[in-house]
């Protein structure tokens, strides 16, 4: 008899252990809700649920209250998230339950974005652009631009003028960038510095074909002959560039970029 005592115990004490937590019920269910508004109720014995939201990004916690036999889930902060599909999660050591919902937010502050590619053009290359257009919310969710499509496409020739567009002054992540072209004609021309005995040798302003002034810390070689053939190198500031090499009796100076060579100076 009392084997049979110690047997049914043992039977009874596994099928509670096995048992499982029945799900809470949702008293006030919407498939659609803002998530400053998540304000849900479920009816529960289960006191040590947490509550999370689990969006297509991140699972966000979210606040509980339970009290005679009803757990209350809100957002811990107020704010806004990535629109779309969720999960409410309920869930504790041993148990876990899903509630499907979307979620959307309150307000929307629409922000247009205007993408450029390339960011970086060259007018000695290719000037065509392409633009997307599309409109994102202050959480980084896409508006539709009208009921048909979420953005707008298209192609564009920029100015030849180097510098830095902007495409909207509040975002500078939107600006790109026109740069100067390889230079077209190299001039220069020489002033003689008596007190230092040397001969000041000016290459510039130096421009590509569409007028800009060519980059900053362009490097130019300047050849120079007398007796002997030497170099001397420098780069360039704002289109010019100078040097000083040795006064001659008789000097022979041009100046070179990559392939392209100045007009030859001879000075006596």
């Amino acid at each position: 008899m009392r084997e049979l005592t110690v047997l049914i115990f043992i039977i009874i004490t596994a099928i509670s252990c096995n048992k499982k937590e029945e799900k809470p019920i949702w008293l006030n269910p919407r498939s659609v809700t803002a998530f400053n508004d998540i304000a849900f109720r479920f009816k529960t014995n289960t006191e040590d649920l947490q509550a999370f939201l689990i969006t297509s990004v991140q699972p966000i916690i979210l606040k509980t209250k339970y009290e005679n036999g009803i757990l209350e889930v809100y957002p811990l902060n107020k704010g806004g998230i990535i629109e779309g599909k969720a999960e409410i999660c309920l869930r504790n050591n041993n148990s876990s339950f899903f509630y499907d919902v979307e979620v959307k937010n309150n307000k929307k502050t629409i922000l247009k974005e205007d993408y450029r590619s390339p960011k970086t053009l060259n007018p000695d290359s290719s000037l065509l652009q392409q633009r997307i257009v599309y409109h994102v919310d202050e959480f980084s969710n896409v508006i539709p631009i009208n009921k048909e499509s979420l953005f707008f496409e298209d192609n564009l020739m920029v100015s030849t003028k180097a510098k830095t567009y902007q495409t909207d002054k509040n975002n500078p992540l939107n600006a790109y960038y026109v740069q100067a072209g390889f230079c077209s004609k190299i001039n220069i021309s020489h002033k003689i510095i008596l007190n230092k005995d040397v001969i000041e040798v000016t290459a510039g302003p130096l421009i590509d074909n569409f007028r800009n002034l060519i980059a900053d810390g362009t490097l130019v070689t300047f050849y120079y002959k007398d007796e002997r053939t030497s170099m001397v190198e420098a780069t360039t500031l704002n289109g010019v560039v100078k040097v000083e090499i040795p006064l001659s009796s008789h000097i022979e100076v041009y100046a070179q970029i990559n392939q392209l060579k100045s007009n030859l100076l001879k000075i006596k």
